[in-house]
């Protein structure tokens, strides 16, 4: 299957999303570092699911709730059959089903995309603390999220929508049964939300009303001659303004969505990796930085003028970092480097400012006590010597810090790292709504009856 092209300005940025992904894989193709270090293999498993993810243009719209919510209902209303169970119990849906949706025409540029509609456990049930962790850990992969309620929601799934939020996901909240609740509104349902913060991340045209499985209502039949009869008949299902809203915000938003979720979990995922080979080359490290410090201190005590240590420590902490850089084989990028010499530059006015000081208390110790023996005059040579010597350890275990955090932070900043591409991506405006596709959006006003749908 050939890849999917995605619509609008975002093509670019997904070939270069793509080739991220496949510049981080090849870090790790041959299989050797991999091999060494088996904490890598989940990342590496998680970037090729992340570049075909992008590859096939495979967008996950996740879909949660408490149970009894009608989740599973709502889904089969979408999709127009009946491919997911529900029932009367709670908890019919007790692991995650995906399910393809194609509401596109064939025509249309957006139908060479696959949807994919995820159902998640029920939240909230009795000993289903497992499968809600599950649901959550879904949040963190899908692109797009649903979060179906019956009503006003109440605390337990505000707390839950305060929980997804940390995703910073675009969210769509569902009110489904709207057969029950005739009289409730989107901008009631949108006044409930508490804390405010719900209010800023959910925005009243993101609310929206649905009746996957109406309640029957009943029918007074009058006949030709004369009889009355009465019976009772399922109304078809309501979710049109929600497939509507659905494909209207997919068109806007749906590729920075993708793209921007998938950036996300490969800068994750590469910090991760960075961090596995931090911990892998720990011992090689520190045996480096000791030595480079003994070195260094050494050389300080040994010479007592400053305009010669400073230089030299500079020196020596510049083939510190470079050292440690080839240890650990990581990209390294602009991004991050002032810290780094930050740190190289206090490094080395902390010891001069040592230097300066021990080398006054020297010069008043000995015009204070001219007649110090050559004894006590080495013993005050050898504490400031010292003093210094324990400045430039210090200085160095400073600069080997700083250079693994930035190794860490900086390789997600590489021309065509994960951080470089997410910031571009945040000077993209989402793309206009393809004039082929009306605006469903509801003023927050109109009613969640059923009828009205």
């Amino acid at each position: 299957m050939t890849e999917a092209p995605l619509p609008g300005v975002a093509s670019p940025l997904r070939d270069r999303t793509l080739y991220c992904l496949q510049q981080c894989l090849g870090q790790y193709e041959d299989g050797l570092q991999v091999a060494l270090n088996p904490d890598l293999q989940p990342h590496v498993a998680q970037l090729k699911t992340l570049r075909h993810k992008v590859g096939k243009g495979l967008l996950q719209v996740a879909v949660f709730g408490y149970v009894s919510r009608g989740k599973s209902a709502l889904l089969n209303a979408l999709l127009g059959e009946p491919l997911l169970p529900i029932g009367a119990l709670n908890g019919v849906t007790q692991w995650p089903r995906s399910v393809r949706w194609q509401p596109f025409p064939e025509e249309f540029a957006w139908a060479e995309w696959h949807i994919e509609l995820v159902d998640t456990p029920g939240l909230g049930e009795i000993e289903g603390a497992t499968r809600a962790q599950m649901a959550m850990e879904i949040a963190q992969t899908a692109d797009v999220l649903l979060f179906v309620i019956a009503g006003k929601p109440n605390a337990s799934e505000l707390a839950s929508l305060a929980q997804l939020q940390i995703t910073e996901k675009p969210l769509l909240l569902v009110s489904n049964k709207s057969d029950l609740y005739p009289q409730l509104t989107p901008l009631q349902i949108w006044d409930a939300l508490r804390p405010v913060s719900l209010q800023h991340w959910i925005r009243p045209a993101d609310i929206l009303c649905a009746a996957a499985n109406p309640a029957p209502q009943q029918v007074r039949n009058e006949w030709p001659d004369g009889r009355i009869t009465e019976e009772w008949r399922i109304p078809p299902p309501q979710v049109e303004e929600l497939r509507q809203r659905l494909i209207h915000f997919l068109q806007q938003e749906g590729v920075q969505s993708l793209l921007k979720n998938t950036l996300q979990q490969a800068e994750v995922a590469q910090r991760a990796m960075a961090q596995s080979i931090l911990k892998q080359q720990e011992a090689a490290a520190q045996d480096l930085q000791l030595r480079f410090a003994l070195l260094k201190a050494g050389a300080v005590a040994l010479i007592p003028l400053a305009w010669i240590d400073v230089p030299l420590s500079l020196l020596l902490d510049l083939l510190l970092v470079r050292s440690l850089v080839r240890l650990y084989n990581l990209p390294t990028a602009r991004q991050n480097v002032e810290a780094l010499w930050r740190t190289l530059f206090f490094s080395g006015f902390g010891l001069l400012l040592c230097e300066l000081g021990s080398g006054l208390l020297l010069g008043l110790g000995h015009a204070v006590a001219g007649d110090l023996t050559n004894l006590s005059g080495a013993l005050l040579w050898a504490s400031t010597a010292m003093v210094q010597g324990l400045a430039a350890l210090y200085g160095t275990q400073r600069v080997g810090a700083a250079t693994q955090h930035y190794l860490r932070e900086g390789c997600t900043w590489m021309p065509w790292g994960a951080s470089e591409l997410l910031a571009q991506l945040g000077q993209i405006a989402p793309a206009e709504a393809s004039p082929n596709t009306p605006n469903p959006v509801a003023s927050p006003a109109d009613s969640c009856d059923g009828d009205h749908l």
